[in-house]
């Protein structure tokens, strides 16, 4: 796994954003979990997403959990 995000499309981390939001909607308690739970939630709840356009679905279909997870991070330091 690499530190480098730049393989990671800007509308991937929206999407990942997104995803976080509507998850944390959900489920508040999610907030308090570790970014790799997160990042697991967030990543199975994706590989489901039937409401994506066909280019998004695109741009996320080969995002690992880690990579997800990265994205995480980097929002974090913002």
């Amino acid at each position: 796994m690499t530190e480098e995000l730049s393989h990671i499309p800007d509308r991937a981390h929206e999407l990942i954003q997104q995803r976080l939001q509507d998850l944390i909607e959900k489920k508040p308690d999610l907030y308090y979990q570790s970014t790799i739970d997160i990042a697991r939630e967030i990543y199975a709840s994706l590989q489901h997403a039937e409401h994506l356009a066909f280019d998004e679905h695109m741009l996320i279909k080969n995002l690992s959990i880690q990579d997800i997870q990265l994205s995480l991070s980097q929002h974090e330091q913002k």
